[in-house]
């Protein structure tokens, strides 16, 4: 058995990892990524085969996000408590005040009983939603004459992400933004959803649901456009409701728990 500790993987390895990760989200019914982008890296091989990878991203100097995946023959033989280990290690040397994250897919009851058993605690849960170019059609009929008088709809490029467009509500009298958004192209005709803002004394009047409804509409004039997805965390309740009633749904769950027994 070789583990091998690295901040910079060789290509062959994260291809491995990714591997593994496919393999590991198959068997246990979830849905997660092997970073690429992170701060540390722990691999365990046995005649260069890959059984165990983790991944440690730095969020900040104070808390690390954790991604582990074990080949399902090879569990309950210590192999994730190694690795783990040489990333205690190399945190304590690093950041010696900061926290683990571990991030579980909400469908593997392994990892998650895993980290009960380190007495890890619940943090929260990070909800993937998604609304198809189908799931928004309901919507849009009755879409071009909604907005109401003394507002206009704002289309904004991003002068240093040019890839990012924004959209918002304005009053047109005192020219005061009322909520905005902004889009990422993902490919395949996906659009990531972020920084859905309401200014407060705008809140609660409808005006989010009005923005994400005109924006749906200008979507549906595009032939490219297949999706819209967003992240969303199980606390924020009036978000998810936002978005439920636009026509979100659900398609992942990931649930984050701290660890700092190191």
């Amino acid at each position: 058995m070789k583990i091998l500790s690295q901040t910079t993987p060789f290509p062959h390895q994260l291809a491995q990892a990714d591997a593994l990760c496919r393999l590991c989200c198959q068997t246990d019914h979830s849905q997660l990524d092997f970073p690429h982008d992170g701060d540390f890296y722990v691999f365990a091989f046995e005649n260069n085969r890959l059984l165990a990878a983790l991944c440690l991203f730095a969020e900040d100097d104070t808390l690390f996000d954790l991604y582990a995946f074990t080949h399902p023959a090879s569990r309950r033989q210590g192999l994730f408590t190694a690795l783990r280990s040489e990333a205690e290690a190399w945190i304590l040397e690093t950041a010696p005040d900061a926290q683990i994250d571990f991030i579980v897919d909400t469908a593997c009851e392994a990892s998650r009983h895993t980290l009960l058993t380190l007495e890890a605690e619940p943090l929260y849960e990070d909800i993937l939603m998604e609304l198809t170019r189908t799931d928004s059609s309901p919507l849009l009929p009755s879409l071009p004459n909604a907005l109401p008088d003394g507002y206009r709809f704002l289309r904004l490029r991003d002068e240093e992400d040019k890839d990012s467009l924004s959209y918002g509500l304005q009053e047109s009298k005192s020219g005061t933004f009322v909520c905005s958004l902004s889009l990422f192209p993902q490919g395949n005709g996906c659009l990531w959803l972020h920084h859905v803002q309401t200014a407060k004394t705008f809140r609660r009047r409808g005006f989010a649901f009005l923005l994400l409804s005109l924006l749906l509409f200008e979507l549906s004039q595009n032939p490219k456009w297949t999706s819209l997805r967003l992240h969303v965390t199980s606390d924020n309740v009036a978000a998810l409701s936002l978005y439920k009633k636009a026509g979100f749904r659900p398609i992942q769950t990931l649930s984050h728990y701290a660890y700092t027994r190191f």
